[in-house]
């Protein structure tokens, strides 16, 4: 699993849609195998991993000119739109 430095780094040299598109998958396969690593089985669990995902996005925005910290939100409401909503109800909860 690649650090946030790498990721810029890899949108850095080439510094187009298409990278940035690899890239936001990247982090979504990542969630995929953290989960199985883990043996996460909860849905607090997945949950928590997208919440990690999310974390290194704005790390990742801060070190890369142009990218929106809140992107990895954005991609997980277009491609996982039930998972985008428990994420944030669970987050309501916490308040």
């Amino acid at each position: 699993m690649k650090k946030a430095k790498e990721f810029a780094a890899e949108f850095k040299a080439n510094p187009n849609n298409e990278t940035l598109g690899k890239i936001a998958m990247a982090f979504l396969f990542e969630v995929k195998e953290i989960g199985e690593v883990r043996h996460a089985q909860r849905e607090g669990a997945l949950i928590a991993i997208f919440k990690e995902q999310d974390q290194k996005w704005r790390a990742f925005a801060k070190l890369s000119k142009g990218i929106r910290p809140d992107g990895f939100q954005i991609l997980v409401k277009e491609k996982l739109p039930f998972i985008y909503e428990r994420w944030i109800e669970q987050d309501r909860k916490r308040y």
